[in-house]
């Protein structure tokens, strides 16, 4: 029986020590999650697509949707906001910034497998040279000053009247395939019959338009296009739902009938913030809020000393703002530049709120504020220097 014992003795502590090792030798171990490729994400949006084809340059989020999946550019732009290729495989400019160069990837091809060529872009771009183009007036106004020249077959060149720094953006257009729309005038491209069969190169091709009253668009399935140039996405299909108004689009999610809902507003937020079944992610939109202070105004003049635009800001309770009227979706800005973009400048600091420091600027100015309640001030008047 004493052996008996003693072997299970040495049993228990053995184990023990063993769970001890593996235990500290996990202290030092990082735990990864890697994403895995396939799965359908369903999507609500709100609203519905007005014009499908990427040329009009919709500013409608639905339409844009749409562009961004299904159409490709010569270039395209990463997060921080560089120029990358796409369609084309590198550029070119020249010292004086006149002329662009690029040079088209090789094998490229549109989703129902025809070749994209040079000839595809040149056609895309004559149809914004168009005087009778649809989309923005500027965008034609652009294009209509800009030579085309054909090197070859894959290289192109645009030359300008002027050097215009942004003119990269503007060669992120959507191709078109010339195969689906030639001989159309460019005035009837908001009308095409191929716009309700959208083929273009981007990372997903269109599989299926599901129309609600024969008319209106209800449903777009996407599957992933097997001819990207790019790398492959992690999904493979994608379903966007279209909803009249946030309020339906809001109950499919709650419903369980799509996965997400993007564009919501603040009181659409609110209404959420407080279930648990739901994860809120917030990106940055490409907006700001600016209180612009008047120098040039004879009756504001205070607005010309630093310290006491420099009080203002500090006197400026900007978080509770975006807490208390915004739910808290807002970034406190240190720049008119958002953060991620190329040119936003790191080493600015964000003034924080210290109503106690707004207030010794104002004093070592000369400025104070009247001993009436602050909140009673609506004008100039609550300033006072020098006993005016």
């Amino acid at each position: 029986m004493n052996n008996i014992r003693t072997q299970i003795v040495i049993a228990i502590t053995g184990l023990a020590l063993i769970g001890y090792l593996l235990y500290t030798q996990s202290l030092g171990l990082l735990v990864s999650v890697s994403p895995a490729s396939g799965g359908t994400y369903v999507e609500g949006v709100i609203g519905e697509p007005r014009d499908l084809n990427p040329l009009l340059f919709s500013h409608h989020g639905p339409d844009r949707d749409i562009t961004k999946l299904v159409y490709a550019g010569m270039l395209k732009f990463d997060g921080s906001g560089h120029p990358t290729p796409d369609l084309a495989e590198s550029w070119a400019v020249t010292a004086d910034g006149l002329s662009y160069t690029f040079v088209m990837r090789s094998g490229l091809r549109w989703h129902d497998g025809v070749p994209l060529s040079l000839d595809d872009v040149i056609f895309t771009i004559g149809l914004m040279q168009s005087p009778d183009y649809p989309g923005p007036v500027d965008t034609g106004e652009l294009w209509r000053q800009i030579a085309v020249a054909k090197l070859n077959n894959s290289t192109l060149k645009l030359t300008l009247p002027e050097a215009y720094a942004p003119f990269l953006d503007h060669v992120t257009f959507p191709v078109l395939p010339a195969h689906m729309f030639s001989g159309v005038r460019a005035a009837d491209l908001k009308l095409h019959p191929a716009n309700l069969s959208p083929v273009g190169s981007g990372p997903f091709r269109v599989e299926n338009l599901s129309l609600a009253d024969g008319e209106s668009l209800a449903e777009i399935a996407l599957i992933t296009n097997p001819f990207y140039h790019g790398d492959t996405p992690m999904l493979s299909a994608i379903k966007i739902k279209y909803y009249l108004d946030e309020y339906s689009a809001i109950e499919a999610l709650r419903q369980n009938e799509v996965m997400g809902v993007g564009g919501l507003s603040q009181g659409g937020i609110a209404s959420m913030l407080n279930n648990d079944n739901f994860n809120i992610h917030s990106s940055l939109l490409p907006e700001t809020k600016i209180i612009l202070l008047n120098q040039q105004n004879e009756s504001l003049k205070f607005f010309r000393e630093k310290k006491v635009r420099l009080a203002l800001l500090l006197g400026l309770n900007r978080k509770y703002f975006v807490n208390e009227f915004l739910s808290g979706q807002a970034v406190l800005a240190s720049s008119p530049i958002h953060p991620g973009n190329w040119a936003f400048n790191d080493s600015l600091m964000n003034v924080d709120y210290d109503p106690d420091n707004a207030a010794d600027l104002l004093s070592e100015s000369g400025w104070a504020l009247p001993e009436s309640d602050v909140e009673g001030i609506n004008d100039n008047s609550g300033l006072q220097k020098d006993g005016q």
